[in-house]
């Protein structure tokens, strides 16, 4: 039994009923809600301090089994702390609303922010067959009789196929849900950006893509002619344009169909406008099928992405004049006003006002869903990429301190939904076609698509921790096991609260991003119990059949590839937690993509990972990198100070199986002619990723 936290104390004890107006909040949870400190801990609750032996491998030993216990837990004790019952009589009414709201706060908690199919596979065509993953139903996006009706289409089905799909099902007759199958070993990314957030947020309620939403995810910007809002076919849904939407809460309670759970609030920066004005150099201008004054298709994205940022080049009529100091060129806009251009090389250098149709995601767009409704329906409380602001009403986000409070979680209480750039408009949905507790249940056994290892450090400043001070780093491993558990980023924070040692001995999950094959293999319906081992094997015969076809083309033969998975090509950390000295938890970094002027940009949001584990565990090149820290995907190290490590290490670190096995299916020869590896030649994804790569944790 550990040390007693008191109710009522300060640190990450809080005070009764502090949040009493507020819905229930994992976020809030993870580090708010009490939890006991380890045996021998002083100075709590106040000046909590453990200590372990670090020249002891059972303080190794007591760290692994603490955490061990936490991740194979639920998450009904953090639930239970204030922040998620203070305000339960003004939120919950419907238990099985309820129940939905805390499984999805608990599977997409801490996601990184961006798309999953250019996460995964670098092409966002994957999205649709990755939401397929998580729906209750579906039919099968990498069926040929799917995504081979459209010519030179490839495996697996994207929105378009779809459509095709379902046109001949009502040539033939043939109802779509008798060719859906029940999804019995769902799956989840741990990747999104608002718009597939906002997916989850409906499919998980029961609808599906095929049925409901044409086949593909919500828009960042307007949404309507889904079928999702035809209330002909779907009694209670609709969309409201922007004219019919508001952002006051109560007055979208008060609709005809109110607003609810799932209800999605869409901002786009052209509003609801078909067509858009941009100014634009003479040479761009053409004319449409109507005889209209228009872009040059090959510039007008450029136009539709430059307009909505700040210091647009196409926002007013601007002429280029040649300065006589300088010979420079440059736009002048200064009491500018266009007229009949009187020479040729006048008009060259006019930029001049067309009309282009307000089409695709810009900058600016967005979306969110509800996740609760306050019982006086006058509250919403939304579940959102955007997170933080304002700081005082996320005060007790302080897991999430490193990235400024921002984040992906479930947010707090609004009687006004934000402004956004330009609120363009809101759907409400129908009731949902499948039991919530059912889907509650559903949403709990999806797989996080994800690895994840844990290194165990001396507590120092991230500048003087070397390789001397990394104590333990375990094997590669799945987020789930091949039973029913799943470690999804909020269990992998709530395991970190006060383990042993906490004052000078951090903790660090690194959360990694699977990659292109072994993402295929992790995505694939059923492959729960496919240990990494077994998927790394087939990874590298793979990998060989691809270099053993290059080969063929050349002269001279290079020598083959090592088998094995491989750092940055076949997975790349995404996203890393760790604590604090006082045994709370921190969401210490994630990686983020970024829409700027057409292109998705990949950053860094957080804290930098320290050399010696980045060494250790994200491997790539930078000056001074000794290439012995690195511990194989199959390997794991204990520091040289142990020179008796007989303890026992939870299987959870070894993904399930001895670490000699895996090695062992690495040194085994790579065989690329047997029936094994014709089966994997069938699948194997011949596509080059069509979108940046994901960006390094460094």
């Amino acid at each position: 039994m550990g040390v007693k936290v008191p109710a009522g104390g300060p640190g990450h004890a809080s005070p009764p009923a502090a949040f009493e107006a507020e819905p229930p909040r994992l976020t809030t949870c993870l580090n708010m809600t009490p939890v006991d400190y380890p045996d021998g801990t002083t100075g709590a609750p106040e000046f909590p301090a453990h200590e372990l032996d670090l020249t002891d491998a059972t303080s190794i030993e007591q760290i692994l089994a603490h955490i061990d216990a936490r991740i194979h837990a639920p998450l009904d004790d953090a639930w239970a702390g204030p922040p998620g019952t203070d305000g339960e009589d003004e939120w919950v009414d419907d238990p099985a609303e309820e129940a939905w709201a805390k499984a999805l706060s608990e599977a997409m908690f801490g996601q990184r922010y961006g798309g999953p199919g250019q996460c995964y596979f670098g092409d966002s065509k994957w999205d649709s067959f990755i939401f397929s993953r998580m729906q209750k139903t579906s039919i099968d996006y990498m069926s040929q009789d799917v995504w081979g009706l459209r010519k030179k289409a490839t495996a697996p089905a994207t929105w378009l196929e779809v459509q095709i799909f379902k046109k001949q099902l009502e040539k033939r007759n043939t109802d779509l849900v008798a060719m859906m199958t029940d999804n019995d070993d769902p799956a989840i990314s741990i990747c999104c950006a608002c718009e597939h957030n906002a997916t989850y947020g409906t499919i998980t309620r029961g609808f599906t893509l095929e049925q409901h939403m044409n086949g593909a995810c919500w828009a960042a910007g307007q949404n309507p002619g889904r079928p999702i809002f035809d209330a002909q076919q779907f009694p209670g849904g609709r969309w409201y344009p922007t004219k019919e939407a508001t952002l006051d809460v109560a007055a979208g309670l008060e609709k005809t169909p109110p607003i609810g759970p799932g209800t999605i609030y869409c901002y786009n920066p052209f509003g609801d406008n078909k067509m858009v004005t941009g100014y634009v150099p003479l040479a761009w201008v053409v004319t449409d099928a109507q005889g209209r004054p228009t872009v040059d298709q090959k510039h007008a994205d450029h136009v539709l992405n430059d307009l909505p940022e700040k210091h647009s080049k196409h926002v007013a009529p601007k002429r280029m004049v040649t300065s006589s100091a300088d010979q420079q060129s440059k736009i002048d806009t200064l009491l500018y006003s266009p007229s009949a251009p009187t020479s040729e090389a006048e008009a060259e250098n006019m930029y001049v006002g067309v009309t282009l149709p307000a089409t695709g995601q810009r900058k600016g767009s967005h979306i969110f869903f509800v996740l609760r409704v306050s019982k006086d329906e006058k509250r919403i409380q939304k579940f959102d990429t955007s997170n933080g602001y304002p700081l005082d009403k996320h005060a007790g986000d302080t897991v999430m301190d490193p990235l400024g409070k921002e984040g992906i979680y479930d947010g707090i209480s609004l009687t006004t939904a934000p402004p956004g750039n330009v609120f363009c408009g809101m759907g409400v949905l129908p009731e949902a076609p499948v039991a919530l507790d059912v889907m509650a249940a559903h949403i709990r056994r999806a797989r996080p698509i994800g690895l994840m290892r844990l290194v165990i450090a001396e507590r120092r400043p991230g500048r003087e921790l070397s390789d001397r001070h990394v104590l333990f780093v375990s094997k590669l491993m799945r987020m789930y096991d091949d039973k029913d558990q799943n470690f999804w980023v909020s269990k992998c924070a709530w395991s970190l609260r006060n383990t042993p040692g906490f004052t000078s001995i951090q903790p660090w999950w690194i959360i990694y991003i699977p990659r292109m094959e072994l993402a295929r293999m992790m995505w694939t319906k059923g492959a729960r119990s496919r240990k990494l081992s077994e998927m790394a094997r087939d990874v590298s015969v793979i990998r060989r059949m691809k270099f053993d076809r290059e080969q063929a083309k050349k002269t001279k033969k290079d020598p083959p590839p090592a088998p094995g998975l491989r750092y940055g090509e076949d997975y790349v950390a995404q996203i890393v937690l760790t604590n604090d000295d006082r045994g709370g938890t921190l969401y210490w970094s994630r990686a983020r993509s970024e829409l700027s002027f057409g292109v998705t940009n990949e950053q860094i949001q957080g804290n930098p990972l320290p050399n010696a584990i980045k060494d250790s565990v994200t491997p790539v090149a930078r000056q001074g990198r000794d290439p012995k820290l690195e511990v194989p995907w199959n390997g794991e190290r204990f520091d040289d100070r142990y020179s008796d490590i007989d303890i026992a290490i939870p299987s959870l670190f070894r993904d399930g199986e001895d670490t000699r096995t895996a090695a062992e299916q690495d040194s085994m020869p790579i065989a690329t002619d047997d029936e094994h590896a014709n089966a994997l030649r069938v699948c194997m994804i011949d596509d080059e990723p069509k979108e940046p790569g994901i960006v390094e944790l460094v």
